[in-house]
């Protein structure tokens, strides 16, 4: 059986999801992640091509204690169209945990630095 390897690299054309985008937040006190999904002004597709709090409109807060919480959440409630869109927020998710975790700063799509 022959086995395809092909080799990973980053995608140049990142599609924004016509369901919405999501902004994390970490809250240290009450020891959450929170999650605002915001959903396109228009109902066809989020313009202009990068969407933002201007263009769209808050329609549901999300907190819980880990990624996993939050992430089996907002596919329960079917916020999500695209693969990639879901893969990116499980990034982000994990980095939010961690940043809780070891009590660092999180800023969505920054690295997040944990020292010992």
């Amino acid at each position: 059986m022959d086995i395809n390897k092909v080799r990973a690299e980053r995608n140049k054309m990142f599609q924004h999801d016509p369901y919405g985008f999501f902004t994390i937040f970490v809250d240290h006190d009450k020891k959450l992640i929170r999650v605002e999904f915001y959903e396109p002004l228009r109902g066809d597709v989020l313009v202009p091509a990068a969407p933002n709090v201007k263009n769209s409109r808050l329609v549901r807060i999300i907190e819980g204690a880990t990624a996993e919480e939050v992430r089996h959440t907002v596919c329960r409630l079917g916020l999500l169209s695209r693969l990639e869109h879901a893969a990116y927020l499980g990034s982000e998710l994990a980095k939010a945990e961690l940043a809780l975790k070891y009590e660092v700063e999180y800023e969505q799509d920054k690295e997040i630095i944990i020292r010992k």
